[in-house]
């Protein structure tokens, strides 16, 4: 589904994700059907929706640590996308998950010591990049300095997403 909201198939991904909603598996926590709409309201660029639902799927998947995981990826990357429309009550919640997603990832035990360390890499390059949005326009050889500094550090997950959004600055 993800790949598909990626490549712009989003009318597919809607059609799929309804056609299919009724042969989950009794018993499915809701909040999965919730995470694949939020996602979808995300690939949208509706990220006031997406904010909403990916708030209430972290709430309440937390027998799943790859979707919370992943909800809370996407919730940030949700409050990025509207950045300059922000409350500042908003911004103080994005800044305040910094902390909790650490905690969560350093005390979780069924996270691998690769994801973990993914994980980490992309909360720091989140903040660094939160910082260049917060010094925005950027100057050419801030965005290249950045740029170079980012692809020399370990990988992280959304590599390609943390440089866009940079280059979009």
């Amino acid at each position: 589904m993800v790949i598909h909201c990626g490549l712009g198939d989003l009318d597919w991904v809607e059609g799929f994700v309804e056609a299919y909603r009724y042969r989950l598996i009794p018993g499915t926590n809701p909040a999965v059907m919730t995470y694949n709409e939020a996602v979808i309201a995300y690939y949208r660029k509706d990220f006031g929706q997406a904010i909403l639902m990916l708030k209430e799927v972290v709430s309440k998947l937390k027998n799943d640590i790859f979707f919370e995981l992943d909800a809370r990826v996407y919730l940030w990357k949700a409050y990025f996308g509207q950045y300059d429309n922000l409350s500042l009550e908003e911004v103080d919640e994005m800044e305040r998950m910094y902390d909790a997603f650490r905690i969560l990832i350093d005390r979780n035990r069924k996270l691998s010591v690769v994801h973990k360390q993914q994980y980490r890499n992309f909360i720091r390059e989140f903040k660094r990049l939160l910082g260049l949005a917060q010094q925005a326009p950027l100057s050419a050889d801030k965005l290249t300095a950045f740029r170079d500094e980012h692809l020399k550090m370990e990988p992280t997950f959304y590599q390609v997403w943390i440089l866009e959004q940079a280059k979009a600055l």
